[in-house]
């Protein structure tokens, strides 16, 4: 009973239907990760544009711009930053 419970819990695991490790789990989570921050930006703005909180609203386009690179491609982006910081410090 145990082994052919295992099979069709192996077998629904390696389906490509589901996605894995393997099939590129990491890169849901980043894309859906992307897509929730651009829907909290985007309702942000939009409120922050009807209270006509112009500073706070400039505030939360670039730090949720900032947000969804980071979140969208994290070693390139933290690349990028310790080549600025090099620059600056000269190392």
């Amino acid at each position: 009973m145990f082994n052919t419970m295992f099979a069709k819990i192996h077998q629904v695991a390696a389906s490509d239907d589901i996605p894995g490790l393997d099939n590129g789990l990491f890169d849901e989570i980043k894309n859906q990760g992307g897509i929730l921050i651009l829907i909290i930006v985007i309702a942000l703005t939009v409120f922050y544009l009807a209270k006509q909180a112009w500073g706070r609203l400039i505030g939360v386009v670039l730090i949720g711009g900032l947000v969804f690179f980071i979140a969208g491609s994290p070693e390139a982006t933290m690349e990028k930053i310790g080549n600025i910081a090099k620059m600056v410090i000269g190392g």
